[in-house]
């Protein structure tokens, strides 16, 4: 079930990085489809676990640029004007949107990574909360440049706002920067679900070592020449960058929810799959939308559920145990 949703989470990652490069490398989203795809498997090919760590780290060195441009752009804030970005009528809106984004970092194919690469588990939880901060400070620059955008009356698409509004407003050494930033931040992302699906799969099929390691590289492979075709038959940018943090937001959820109550594995898969079997349902019939309520849903359910089997399995142990 987890291999299954990480190669869900594949697909659409690669069609909105599809998008986000087609539009910073001005090329036709084919030609930078399968320019990602091709770097992607041949540094994965060659260099396995250790290339994705080494890109990991990069990432995280090139993401700072992402800080910086808050001091190159003039502040448009003002005390009349800073009401309108706490519009009440969006409070919901944005608590949907810290959980969907506490519960992807927690799910995401990074984390599985660390945990794979840490010595103990104390320097996981220092990266982890590395990871926290840093990905507070990077949402935090983000939004302030939207609504500094907003208020300098600059009319700019959200799933734009960088390859539209920040690069053309920034210097050009900067904007370089940034561009080459973002390029290694979204092919960092790709390699690491990438390497984690190949894992899982490998692990199900495979005992021996050598046989894992041999095969954690095929699976690698097939997973984003599958995510390469599927992606092409998606359209919505943005409903695509919801339904993807929706996905992984289900994986976190079930990280999170078998730290709390100590699940076993079939608790734990019964929570993947209905937060899976929904998500997709989502999708088909459109209730899971670019709205990060809406975008909670899958997860929302898998925990429902999950609490019904629990108080189920309860109830019979009980009831074995009074006969």
């Amino acid at each position: 079930i987890l291999c299954g949703g990480l190669l869900l989470f594949l697909i659409l990652q690669m069609f909105v990085n599809t998008g986000l490069f087609s539009a910073l490398l001005g090329v036709e989203k084919i030609t930078a489809l399968l320019l990602t795809a091709g770097v992607v498997c041949i540094y994965l090919w060659f260099g396995g676990f250790n290339v994705s760590v080494k890109t990991d780290i990069f990432q995280g060195v090139l993401i700072l640029p992402i800080i910086l441009t808050i001091f190159i752009f003039p502040i448009h804030f003002t005390a009349e004007k800073i009401p309108t970005a706490l519009d009440p009528s969006q409070f919901w809106f944005a608590i949907g949107l810290v959980l969907l984004q506490f519960f992807s970092l927690l799910g995401q194919a990074e984390s599985f990574q660390r945990v794979f690469a840490s010595r103990d588990a104390k320097s996981l939880k220092r990266g982890l909360i590395i990871a926290f901060i840093l990905l507070a400070l990077v949402a935090g620059s983000v939004a302030y440049l939207g609504i500094n955008f907003k208020f300098a009356g600059v009319v700019t698409d959200p799933s734009n706002l960088f390859t539209e509004g920040v690069l053309g407003a920034l210097p050009v050494w900067l904007g370089s920067l940034l561009l080459v930033s973002l390029i290694a931040a979204f092919m960092g992302t790709i390699d690491s679900s990438a390497f984690a699906f190949g894992v899982l799969a490998a692990r199900m099929k495979y005992k021996s070592p050598e046989l894992t390691v041999k095969f954690t590289r095929i699976f690698m492979l097939l997973g984003i020449l599958l995510s390469v075709i599927a992606s092409l038959y998606l359209f919505s940018f943005l409903s695509s960058v919801f339904a993807l943090i929706s996905l992984i937001s289900v994986i976190g959820a079930a990280l999170l929810v078998s730290f709390v109550f100590k699940l076993n594995s079939f608790e734990i898969n019964t929570f993947l799959f209905v937060g899976t079997a929904t998500f997709i349902l989502g999708l088909i019939l459109k209730f899971v939308t670019d709205n990060p309520l809406t975008s909670l849903i899958p997860s929302a359910t898998a925990f429902v559920a999950l609490m019904l089997v629990m108080m189920y399995r309860k109830l019979l142990v009980k009831s074995v145990g009074e006969n």
